[in-house]
């Protein structure tokens, strides 16, 4: 991956967390398994958000219970997903 690349898709992270309104104080979980993905969700994320890396290995109770603890805005789980994934910003939000 060339810098170039890398910075281009920090941008277009950033630019659907802007769109759907994830802001600044705003958490977004990122559940990535090691690799190029992760360092550009991470970059992005960071860039314009609070990032919250979770383990890819927990069970479906586990993770409900930490996304709905940390008050999560949106998820970021993999390159295809991550538009609509951002665009999900957690109906199990708590309140």
């Amino acid at each position: 991956m060339t810098y170039r690349t890398l910075e281009s898709q920090i941008e277009y992270t950033i630019k659907i967390l802007r769109k759907n309104e994830v802001n600044r104080n705003d958490r977004v979980a990122i559940i990535l398994p090691n690799g190029p993905e992760i360092a550009v969700a991470f970059l992005g994320v960071a860039s314009g958000s609070t990032c919250a890396p979770m383990n890819p290995q927990l069970r479906s109770e586990e993770l409900t219970f930490f996304l709905s603890d940390m008050k999560a805005r949106a998820l970021a789980r993999t390159r295809s997903q991550i538009q609509t994934s951002f665009l999900g910003t957690l109906n199990a939000r708590a309140t």
